[in-house]
């Protein structure tokens, strides 16, 4: 199994990617924003790329030009939040390029698992509490550095 993930880990440090996406949580509410783990891995042939699906879940979407040029049709795999976190913290100890990334992604995931008591503590309405501000200014710094 390690010799597996080694070699994911490697598939994943050359054609993938790890990051944190900021974005709108409710869109009535554009102000309110949540961050979300995300990895994925892209390449031309579909052989890892369907190795990371049949590990951690998600699909394989082959995406293609249509208009003609030197680009070939390309195979991504991409999982977000507790997956995307699980897949990571498997990977981590072989991840080499990627390993700054990879513990931003961890930390975020580590301040998203606290009780909800202890990170949304600014009334904002009726029986509903804010994110807060220390613990966002926190998850904001993550994403910065990503």
């Amino acid at each position: 199994m390690s010799e597996s993930l080694a070699y994911l880990a490697g598939v994943l440090d050359s054609d993938g990617f790890i990051t944190i996406r900021k974005h709108s949580a409710n869109s009535d509410f554009s102000a309110s924003l949540t961050f979300s783990e995300c990895v994925g891995v892209g390449q031309t042939s579909d052989a890892a790329v369907t190795l990371f699906a049949e590990q951690w879940g998600g699909n394989v979407k082959l995406r293609s030009r249509k208009a003609d040029g030197d680009w070939r049709p390309m195979y991504y795999w991409v999982i977000t939040n507790k997956k995307a976190a699980q897949c990571i913290r498997d990977l981590r100890p072989w991840l080499r390029v990627k390993a700054r990334q990879a513990d931003l992604v961890l930390a975020l995931r580590t301040s998203k698992e606290l009780p909800q008591g202890e990170t949304r503590t600014v009334p904002c309405g009726i029986r509903s509490r804010a994110l807060n501000p220390a613990i966002f200014a926190a998850r904001d710094s993550y994403f910065t550095a990503i």
